[in-house]
């Protein structure tokens, strides 16, 4: 006999806590990769050669060929959930998120997402 039980509407935060944190968490997902972006090009100039040099240390070992292949798979992933998710639930703006994870990356896109997605629920 399996038992089916929906948690407590009391686990899960206001809204208000919601979007505080998916805010948050948005801005984090935007400035702390930046600012490995920032150092990189600090340190290398502002070139053709150091951004060529930059996307090269994406692959230039196996853990961060993998890496790299791991963020892309997810992406791609999520880009087709949150297009479905987004065309069923009426989130205005989805499209952000490709931009969004394509010029920053999956910690800044996904949040921005469930952001969105609140925003769209309304009020609850």
């Amino acid at each position: 006999m399996s038992s089916s039980r929906v948690p407590s509407a009391g686990l899960v935060p206001s809204r208000r806590v919601r979007l505080s944190v998916l805010a948050l968490l948005t801005v984090v997902g935007f400035v702390a990769p930046n600012a490995f972006v920032y150092r990189w090009f600090r340190e290398n100039g502002v070139s053709v050669a150091s951004t060529r040099a930059f996307f090269a240390h994406w692959t230039d070992s196996l853990p961060a060929s993998q890496l790299t292949l791991d963020l892309g798979l997810t992406t791609g992933t999520f880009w087709l959930w949150s297009f479905w998710d987004a065309r069923r639930r009426g989130v205005r703006g989805w499209w952000t998120v490709i931009p969004a994870t394509s010029g920053v990356g999956i910690c800044f896109g996904v949040p921005l997402y469930l952001l969105l997605r609140e925003l769209a629920d309304g009020p609850a």
